[in-house]
């Protein structure tokens, strides 16, 4: 029995329109997914990181309610949960980084169905989240200033290898 394990045959990078439907095309995509959203789960955190990132990013989160739509900024892009894998593959895919603010995980397999979709992680040093997320992009737990940090020196990195 291996457990924490994830469907690689629907987490790998998969091509979709997702950025076109959306209007991404011109934006680097922080995404953010959970079935559920709360305070545990870093929801009001992505609030916060907002406020640090300048209008070249825009944060995407899944599995957001329609309350929960109405109370976050309206410069995130609120989609609600999607129970289609694939469809979940897609959106990883199409994001420059995926944020786990989580401050209770003890395992979380989203950390896993990124980085097998291609999506570098970042999260919180917290439960078992640096591990699944790859122990690479760790940050201290409540550091808004240091995902906002990493997500700058991370997609700025990757547009310099790119255009090499």
């Amino acid at each position: 029995i291996l457990h924490n394990q994830i469907n690689t045959e629907v987490f790998r990078p998969t091509p979709s329109d997702f950025r076109e439907r959306c209007g991404l095309t011109e934006k680097i995509v922080v995404l953010g997914a959970t079935s559920v959203w709360d305070k545990d789960k870093g929801l009001y955190d992505f609030c916060q990181l907002q406020e640090k990132l300048d209008s070249r990013f825009t944060i995407v989160l899944v599995g957001v309610t329609e309350k929960q739509k109405k109370e976050l900024p309206a410069e995130i892009l609120a989609l609600p949960r999607t129970a289609d894998p694939g469809e979940l593959a897609e959106i990883y895919s199409a994001a420059d980084v995926f944020v786990n603010p989580t401050h209770q995980d003890t395992y979380p397999t989203v950390n896993l169905e990124a980085r097998a979709c291609g999506t570098p992680v970042i999260t919180y040093d917290v439960g078992g989240s640096p591990e699944s997320a790859g122990g690479k992009y760790i940050v201290k737990e409540n550091d808004i200033d240091g995902l906002a940090e990493q997500i700058y020196k991370l997609t700025e990195r990757e547009a310099v290898e790119l255009s090499v």
